[in-house]
């Protein structure tokens, strides 16, 4: 409850979240008026995180990493395989005794907390070299925890 003389009220700063407020005029003679209530949202501040080349790096050996041991719950955490695929990847995978990447013609270009990553994706499997066709392209975005993301 705050009480003002000048007619002007500022809400004081607020954590993120749904809040509630209502407001009463009251006249110098104690007259009130009915109760206004508003809901206001309030948004997490956005803090921009400089993403680093090598942060992005580190990124794509956890992609490899996750591919070459077959680790499906990883991949869909980084945005390569969705949910709905996974068990179809997880029978693929398990058919192959030996699974390699290797990234190729790596381009990465970072803006602010932003990557764009482009790749050429080689595949080994049991022994036999599978070229992935065309250019892989994905988008990371670092979030203000600290982690990576991949855009969609």
């Amino acid at each position: 409850s705050r009480n003002t003389t000048t007619g002007q009220f500022r809400l004081p700063p607020l954590p993120a979240g749904t809040h509630k407020l209502t407001v009463v005029a009251v006249s110098p003679e104690g007259l009130k008026s009915a109760p206004r209530d508003w809901t206001i949202e309030v948004k997490p501040k956005e803090i921009k995180i400089a993403l680093a080349e090598s942060e992005v790096r580190d990124w794509l050996a956890l992609y490899r990493r996750a591919w070459e041991s077959k680790d499906v719950d990883l991949l869909i955490q980084l945005g390569e395989v969705t949910p709905e695929r996974a068990p179809q990847l997880r029978g693929a995978l398990a058919g192959y005794d030996d699974f390699r990447v290797e990234v190729k013609d790596l381009t990465i270009r970072v803006d602010a907390n932003s990557a764009r990553v482009t790749f050429r994706r080689e595949d080994t499997i049991d022994g036999k070299t599978l070229p992935q066709p065309g250019l892989k392209e994905l988008w990371l975005d670092k979030q203000a925890s600290g982690r990576l993301t991949r855009r969609r």
